[in-house]
């Protein structure tokens, strides 16, 4: 006589990128401080997104459009350090808590960015690059306008990043004229030539 046999457990493993997304969450219900936020973000090192027949891919790409949704950028970290190999955090986790310190000047910012150095083979400019970006993003969204032209105008500019492009169309000259100033000078508003950043006073 044969016995019935309960069919296994299903086990389903958690997407990945899914810790990033709900850090991003928790510090959206304001569960999570800022300091917390970007040492996790930074700390934690996000898988790429696989092929198109992984089984994993779909829900990897919702987690990833979620964030980009909930805080750009948070979008913006996740992007960083999956691309690069940044090792030791914490100079990076340096440039948002003085970024963040009522107390600091946008010299003080300056100097953190400027302290990153090569690590793991990535020079210096890439990751300070990068790092501007992130720090463009945040800035967008606190209107902070200081901090802003200078991460544009920094070293040449920055890259074309179709995603710093929308975070930047978001703002309106009825808004905040003082900031959209900024953009636009820098052909990065909705309605600029190029929709490229760029300091005017560089060579290309």
């Amino acid at each position: 006589m044969s016995t019935l046999r309960a069919p296994p457990p299903i086990t389903v493993r958690p997407a990945p990128n899914a810790c990033c997304l709900t850090a991003t969450i928790n510090h959206t219900k304001h569960n999570l401080p800022i300091d917390d936020l970007v040492h996790h973000l930074f700390s934690h090192f996000p898988d790429p997104i696989p092929d198109i027949n992984d089984p994993n891919h779909w829900d990897i790409r919702a987690n990833e459009n979620r964030i980009q949704d909930l805080n750009p950028f948070c979008y913006a970290v996740k992007c960083f350090v999956s691309q690069y190999e940044i090792g030791d955090p914490q100079p990076f986790e340096q440039v948002f808590k003085t970024y963040h310190d009522p107390n600091s000047t946008l010299e003080d910012i300056v100097v953190a960015v400027r302290a990153i150095q090569d690590m793991n083979s990535v020079p210096a400019r890439v990751l300070q690059e990068n790092t501007r970006e992130c720090l463009g993003q945040i800035s967008i969204q606190d209107e902070r306008v200081d901090v802003v032209e200078w991460c544009l105008q920094e070293d040449g500019g920055l890259r074309f990043e179709a995603d710093f492009q929308i975070t930047a169309n978001k703002v309106t000259v009825e808004k905040n004229p003082e900031l959209y100033a900024v953009l636009d000078k820098y052909c990065f508003t909705s309605g600029a030539w190029n929709h490229h950043w760029r300091n005017p006073t560089a060579n290309y």
